[in-house]
């Protein structure tokens, strides 16, 4: 179920059905999703929030009640008569934007401190939640009032920290441009008025910012003869006195990882799925093998936040099930050639030729990526490492692929069929992009059909069948700003069965969640509203 407040207050059955709401019962719902999660709202509360002085006694809230549990179910409104209330139980599958806008907070915050160029990217999709109309329509109750204004309040203070971070970058023109329509409507944030004042100031506006202070000391004076606080007096004597300290402004150093993408020749303006997804496990922007730019990483983090799928985890999954294929496929099936379909870099944590080498000694390893300046990346990277490349090519074009001397070579493809040894191909982000249209069940067997018998194929792909609409909804805004032969294609656990190609026997469990292939002891509980299934083959 998808349930939103931040862009009016109405709720949306999986099946996509509006669930029917009268007034009231939206203006209960925000309380109950506001303040009776973790512990019941009594009675008395949700009659000061939402009847106010109508509140006579309670059998018209219980009325209110009834109906509204008949609509969510009675076990998502719960009630509890130990004190008279009701709280809120999430089930599975039930997305609550506001929920989601609180767990953005927290990553926002932190991301400022620690990377501030994804930071500034991150802030703008969470204000984004946001529409100019919510919160509108509910109760006048002096309570309810409070209680908007509280969340209305969180929002104009992550306005401020986003503006922190920009100034920080010295993007005080940004600052400049967006600020002075807030700071008319809310007279009251001084704060925010500050960080205007620093914008102009910045923007060689100094009249400007000492304009926005003489307005507020006449309210001020006017209102009661209150003086602004020490903070923006001080800025404006600095200003006064042309302060140059004001304008020394050292941004941070651009990390390694938007460093090594800006190097590598690839279009930094465009945001890229396929690194965004790296971003969930890399170390960090100043990691040694970090290839990222801000964008992706503050994408990833959006998705990952704004779902409350623990989406680092899913991809740590699909990793540690491509280092388990592979050491399977050399220890059990004597493979020593693998090709990797659309890899990211290689890093010191993941890299499947190192996985293969631990168990057996000489295996040949091509990694290949549809992206030419990744590839390069990559390629680079791995100098001087023995028997292994990184190549331009993937799923999408077997036969640009196949003509890279690197794959003819593991291949064997120039040897007699009968003297070419079995291959193993791994597929765990190829797949994921390329759409039903280009029948990915007929490239696969372009790739396979000169391979010896042995040979393996192991694709994973992101699941449809548990993917929540409102999941789907916004992974499909991040993916706006992708090309769009990086947008996810997402497949249920049938669909997948169909791309093994004719001659490949799956192998043993067949399709199944990549959570259920975790190698040793499992973290506990599944993480809901984004999945993957893995599948392999052998030729025989």
């Amino acid at each position: 179920m998808r349930i939103t407040l931040l862009h009016g207050i109405h709720a949306v059955r999986d099946d996509g059905t509006p669930v029917k709401l009268q007034p009231r019962m939206r203006a209960v719902l925000l309380v109950l999703l506001v303040e009776g999660v973790n512990a019941p709202v009594s009675a008395d509360r949700l009659l000061e929030l939402v009847w106010g002085e109508q509140a006579d006694d309670k059998h018209t809230l219980h009325n209110t009640m009834s109906k509204l549990r008949a609509r969510f179910g009675r076990d998502r409104i719960v009630r509890d008569p130990d004190v008279d209330g009701y709280r809120f139980v999430a089930g599975p599958g039930t997305h609550v934007d506001l929920w989601a806008w609180w767990r953005l907070l927290d990553v926002c915050t932190e991301m400022s401190r620690s990377d501030p160029y994804a930071a500034a990217f991150l802030w703008d999709r969470a204000l984004g939640l946001w529409s100019p109309n919510s919160l509108t329509g509910l109760p006048g109750t002096i309570a309810m009032d409070a209680l908007c204004h509280g969340l209305r309040r969180e929002r104009l203070k992550a306005v401020e920290q986003k503006s922190e971070v920009r100034l920080s970058l010295g993007r005080h023109a940004q600052v400049a441009a967006e600020l002075p329509a807030l700071v008319d409507r809310h007279p009251e944030r001084e704060h925010l008025r500050e960080l205007l004042m620093v914008a102009l100031y910045r923007e060689s506006r100094p009249a400007e910012a000492r304009e926005l202070y003489r307005r507020l000391s006449e309210r001020l004076r006017d209102d009661g003869g209150a003086q602004p606080l020490h903070a923006l007096q001080s800025l404006h004597e600095r200003i006064h006195a042309n302060d140059p300290a004001l304008l020394d402004v050292v941004p941070p150093a651009l990390p390694a990882a938007d460093l090594a993408v800006m190097r590598s020749g690839a279009d930094v303006s465009m945001l890229s799925t396929a690194r965004m997804w790296s971003a969930l496990v890399d170390e960090g922007p100043d990691g040694p093998d970090s290839y990222t730019t801000a964008a992706d990483r503050a994408a990833a983090r959006f998705v990952q936040a704004i779902t409350g799928a623990e989406l680092g985890r899913r991809q740590l999954e699909n990793l540690q099930y491509g280092d388990r294929f592979v050491r399977r496929a050399a220890v059990d099936h004597g493979i020593g050639r693998f090709l990797e379909l659309g890899a990211p870099v290689p890093s010191a944590r993941f890299s499947l030729h190192r996985g293969a080498r631990l168990a057996r000694q000489g295996t040949r390893f091509v990694y290949a990526n549809p992206s030419g300046p990744l590839a390069d990346h990559a390629r680079e990277r791995l100098h001087g490492v023995e028997g292994v490349d990184f190549v331009q090519g993937g799923l999408d074009d077997p036969e640009r692929l196949l003509a890279q001397p690197s794959v003819r070579a593991l291949f064997q493809l120039d040897l007699p069929p009968d003297e070419r040894e079995p291959v193993a191909i791994i597929d765990r982000h190829n797949l994921n992009v390329t759409p039903d249209s280009l029948d990915p069940r007929s490239l696969y067997a372009a790739l396979l059909d000169g391979l010896a018998p042995g040979s393996m194929l192991a694709v994973t792909a992101a699941a449809a069948d548990c993917l929540s609409t409102q999941v789907a909804r916004y992974i499909e805004e991040v993916q706006r700003d992708a090309p769009e032969d990086e947008h996810l294609v997402l497949r249920g656990r049938e669909r997948l069965a169909e791309i093994v190609p004719p001659g490949m026997e799956v192998l043993p469990p067949g399709v199944v969640d990549a959570f259920d292939l975790w190698a040793g002891p499992r973290p506990a509980g599944r993480p809901g509203g984004f999945s993957q299934f893995v599948v392999a083959a052998i030729k025989r």
